[in-house]
C-alpha cells in the first residue's frame, strides 16, 4: 500500500538529513495525501500558521506525489514552484530513486504523461472557469497554499473599468456613444443607492444587468477593446461582484 511506502521511504530520507527543519507531523501529512491519491477523494490539510509560512511541510506532498504510480498536478505561485524545482523535487527524487519526469506549464501534457506538472493558480482556475479540460479531472490535483484560494478566485474574476475604459468603449463604437454615456450614467447611479457595507462589496442587482445586457446589445463584441470582451465573457457565463468607477 502506497502509505506504507511513503511513510517508510520518507522516514529513512528524513534521518538522513543533517539539521532538516523539525516537524513532528512529515509522516502523518505524507500519509494522509497518499491515501488521498490512492482512493481518489478530496483532502483538506491543515498545517500550521507557522509551518505553513517557513514551508516545511512541502516535502511530505512532494514525497507522496512522486511515489504516486501515475501522474499529479501541483498548483503552487511562482515562488514556491521554484523551491519545489530547485530544492524540495531534486533531493527526493535522489534519495527514492525515481526518476519521475517534472513538468511545468499551463495544460496537462497528454494522456501518457506519467509524471508531476507544476502550474499556476492563474493557470488553473482559467482552465475551471474555461471549462476546457486544459487539465483532466481524472488527474489529482494537489494545491500548495489553499487557504488563499477565495483570493485567487476573486482576483480571476474581478474586472475594474474605470473611466477611461469608458471612453475606450465610445472610441470603438462611436455610432454607440449616447448609449454608452447613458448607460454609465444609469449604471453609476443604481451602483451609489447600495447601502454601505464593511466589505465594499455587493451583488448585482436585476436592474443592473438589465443596463448591461442593454448596453451589450447594441455592441459588436468581435470589435469591443479587450477589458470590454473579457467583462462580457464573465457577465455572460457566471455572477460576479461589479467594479466599476463612475
Amino acid at each position: 500500500m502506497i502509505e506504507a511506502e511513503v511513510h517508510l521511504s520518507l522516514h529513512n530520507f528524513l534521518r538522513s538529513q543533517t539539521g532538516f527543519p523539525a516537524w513532528h507531523h512529515h509522516l502523518t501529512m505524507a500519509r494522509l495525501v497518499a491515501r488521498a491519491l490512492r482512493v481518489g477523494r478530496s483532502a483538506l490539510i491543515q498545517v500550521g500558521a507557522v509551518c505553513g509560512y517557513q514551508g516545511r511541510y512541502r516535502t511530505s506532498f512532494v514525497a507522496s506525489a512522486l511515489m504516486w504510480r501515475s501522474g499529479v498536478v501541483i498548483v503552487a505561485p511562482e515562488a514556491i514552484q521554484q523551491r519545489l524545482l530547485k530544492i524540495e523535487i531534486p533531493s527526493l527524487q535522489q534519495w527514492l530513486q525515481v526518476n519521475k519526469p517534472i513538468r511545468t506549464g499551463d495544460a496537462w501534457v497528454g494522456d501518457g504523461f506519467q509524471g508531476i506538472l507544476i502550474t499556476s493558480p492563474e493557470a488553473w482556475l482559467k482552465a475551471q472557469f474555461a471549462g476546457n479540460n486544459a487539465f483532466p479531472p481524472d488527474i489529482p490535483t494537489i494545491i500548495d497554499g489553499v487557504d488563499d484560494l477565495e483570493d485567487w478566485v476573486r482576483d480571476r474574476l474581478t474586472i475594474t473599468l474605470v473611466p477611461q475604459d469608458w471612453e475606450e468603449l465610445i472610441l470603438a463604437s462611436p455610432e454607440n456613444a449616447k448609449i454608452i454615456r447613458n448607460a454609465r450614467i444609469d449604471l453609476a447611479s443604481k451602483i451609489l443607492q447600495h447601502p454601505t457595507n464593511p466589505y465594499e462589496c455587493y451583488l448585482i442587482s436585476d436592474k443592473e444587468i438589465e443596463i448591461l445586457q442593454r448596453l451589450y446589445s447594441v455592441l459588436n463584441i468581435t470589435c469591443l477593446p479587450d477589458i470590454w470582451k473579457k467583462f462580457y465573457y464573465l457577465f455572460q457565463h457566471i455572477s460576479t461582484p461589479l467594479s466599476l468607477s463612475p
